[in-house]
């Protein structure tokens, strides 16, 4: 059982990558925000646990050489310091428009993972028991309010794959990272996004035959890729893509 209440002290408005849907995305670039795509991808197995099960309702089918994989685009609200909406006083400018991340936090959108205080950036007194009730007992949310902004971004992470299939295609995204190694990061012009993702909301795709191509700062994640038939190249950076890392790169 865990009790929650804001304090308003902005921590969690700060220098963030923020998911979106695809609805969120288009209203996130309206408003004059950013939006970045994010990218990683595994090969396709079967889930065997509840994480790679979420994970894979999440994404699309794709094949990078001869492994059929499966691939995660998430779409981000990124901004360096504070958030484009966060007011002086730290409340949000668009506070009834905020998008579903705001709306959980700080509760998991993945319903395998377990809330850990220690993780989210929020002050001891955040968590006092004088406040409301937050998860019960067996980590279900404490009030209908909650269920409902989780249950709907859940389901928008799932009823979005297709949206993102389509949505390489139009862009040409063909890189990727291994999951659980790093993130392939596309900053796009914003306008063009927009326009194509108008369009994937309208004609969406279940799969791809993109080419994909993973990126990899390591030597032996790329042996491991081409072993598999997989298409592997090394990580590089330019104006619209970079290779985010989630280890040191190989010595040179």
């Amino acid at each position: 059982m865990m009790h929650f209440g804001c304090t308003i002290c902005g921590r969690c408005c700060q220098g963030l990558r923020l998911p979106l849907s695809a609805v969120e995305a288009i209203d996130w670039i309206d408003h004059g925000g950013v939006v970045e795509i994010l990218c990683d991808a595994g090969p396709d197995v079967d889930a065997t646990d509840a994480t790679a099960e979420y994970r894979r309702a999440r994404a699309f089918s794709g094949c990078s050489g001869a492994m059929p994989i499966q691939v995660s685009l998430l779409l981000t609200a990124s901004f360096s310091g504070p958030c484009p909406n966060l007011q002086s006083d730290f409340t949000c400018r668009r506070y009834e428009a905020r998008p579903a991340a705001c709306r959980i936090y700080p509760a998991e959108i993945n319903p395998a993972r377990r809330l850990d205080p220690a993780e989210k950036l929020c002050p001891p007194d955040a968590w006092s028991q004088d406040h409301p009730l937050w998860l019960d007992q067996e980590g279900l949310p404490g009030s209908a309010a909650l269920s409902v902004a989780l249950n709907r971004s859940r389901s928008s992470a799932i009823e979005d794959a297709p949206v993102k299939a389509r949505l390489a295609v139009l862009l040409d995204i063909d890189r990727v990272a291994l999951a659980n190694e790093g993130f392939v990061i596309f900053r796009l012009d914003q306008h063009r996004l927009r326009d194509a993702l108008v369009e994937a909301m309208r004609k969406p795709a279940a799969a791809t035959e993109i080419a994909w191509r993973f990126m990899t700062n390591r030597d032996a994640t790329a042996a491991l890729i081409r072993s598999s038939g997989a298409l592997a190249e090394p990580s590089t950076s330019d104006d619209e893509v970079e290779y985010l890392p989630f280890f040191p790169a190989d010595a040179a």
